[in-house]
């Protein structure tokens, strides 16, 4: 009868030590670098009756000043203030102003 030997076990260093050292290379890096941290908001925002209370109060704290243009009539009957409303546009563009603006609302007879 012939016996068979018994196969030595070959370990294979350089994938023992991969398997070990490099997960903790892994999570110290993540964890040094901050790449898990949380970040965390809060959604803050007045009401609007709240604000124009404020800015009632101290008139000093309203950043921008808009001029308002309303239209609600057709082309033809608004004419004047289209004009006047493109001069603005012009004005600003070429000023380059930050702090004064236009708005613009258009009434339900007014198509654009």
């Amino acid at each position: 009868m012939k016996f068979h030997e018994k196969h030595k076990k070959i370990f294979y260093v350089s994938g023992m030590i991969s398997m070990v050292v490099l997960p903790i290379v892994c999570y110290w890096f993540i964890f040094s670098n901050g790449y898990l941290k949380e970040y965390k908001s809060i959604n803050y925002a007045f009401d609007e009756a709240y604000s124009n209370k404020i800015i009632k109060e101290n008139p000093k704290l309203i950043l921008r000043n808009n001029l308002v243009y309303k239209f609600n009539s057709s082309n033809e009957n608004e004419k004047f203030k289209i004009d006047k409303f493109q001069l603005a546009i012009r004005k600003l563009h070429k000023s380059n102003d930050s702090i004064n603006g236009l708005k613009v609302h258009f009434g339900k007879k007014m198509y654009y």
